[in-house]
């Protein structure tokens, strides 16, 4: 639901823009534990903790309006 659904669909996109490219929207079909580690790996710690910290940020409240 987090990912795929019609509202995280339109939800992705705009975390990437304001984030200037930092979150990346998930490919369809994608299992959230590999976008995850997808979206952390090679990143400095420092910024994998800001980048860990806004996808758990965005996904919460995804679920949050769905539900």
């Amino acid at each position: 639901m987090c990912l795929e659904c019609v509202y995280a669909q339109e939800v992705w996109p705009m975390g990437r823009d304001w984030s200037a490219g930092i979150v990346q929207v998930p490919e369809p079909g994608a299992e959230i534990e590999d976008w995850w580690k997808n979206s952390l790996k090679n990143l400095p710690k420092d910024e994998r903790r800001t980048v860990a910290a806004l996808l758990i940020y965005t996904a919460w409240n995804i679920w949050k309006k769905r539900n």
